[in-house]
């Protein structure tokens, strides 16, 4: 389940961790500071920070900005009404969500689901491209393996192809192992 890191240097309201829980998320903790939270997400992995601001050392949207600039965790600024335009206006061009106080459980549960839509389909783009990372890897390796036995052995592009598949299958290996081998072999 993911978890949230609420920043506030006010109790959390009950309501609030209920919220939590039917958008399908657990409440990591609560801090007081953004060098608290920075602390914290340092060394836990925490997909989604919300922060009421102003905190305890800094009004909060440095917090913000730093982690939309250095990770992948999702960003929930909540400022009072009288500034959240101005705060929505700094944080254009980042995924940083601005919301007015006072906050409604209906937009506060909107919003929340909204980002763990938007994180579930950001993780599927990035298993995909991982894929796509290891199949370019897997293809650069075979090429590599097959140019080294065209240049060592004097076979044929489609014999190098043919031997790297026949040896895959003989032995129950993968083309990318059955390539290094013979990278390691030639190098």
């Amino acid at each position: 389940m993911p978890n949230i890191l609420f920043v506030s240097k006010g109790d959390i309201d009950i309501e609030f961790v209920q919220l939590f829980k039917e958008a399908g998320y657990s409440l990591y903790g609560q801090v007081k500071s953004a060098s608290e939270a920075r602390r914290i997400l340092d060394s836990k992995d925490i997909e989604t920070v919300i922060i009421n601001a102003p905190l305890m050392d800094e009004f909060g949207h440095d917090l913000a900005l730093s982690l939309d600039e250095k990770s992948f965790v999702n960003v929930i600024i909540i400022a009072g009404a009288n500034i959240a335009d101005s705060i929505e206006q700094r944080m254009y061009g980042t995924s940083v969500i601005t919301i007015p106080k006072p906050v409604s459980r209906r937009q506060l549960f909107k919003t929340l689901s909204f980002v763990r839509a938007q994180s579930q389909k950001i993780s599927r783009l990035f298993d995909e491209n991982q894929k796509l990372q290891d199949r370019l890897e897997e293809f650069k390796l075979v090429s590599r393996a097959k140019m080294l036995l065209i240049e060592k052995n004097k076979m044929s592009e489609e014999a190098a192809h043919k031997h790297i598949d026949k040896t895959a299958k003989d032995q129950r290996r993968t083309k990318r192992d059955v390539a290094k081998s013979i990278i390691d072999m030639y190098s």
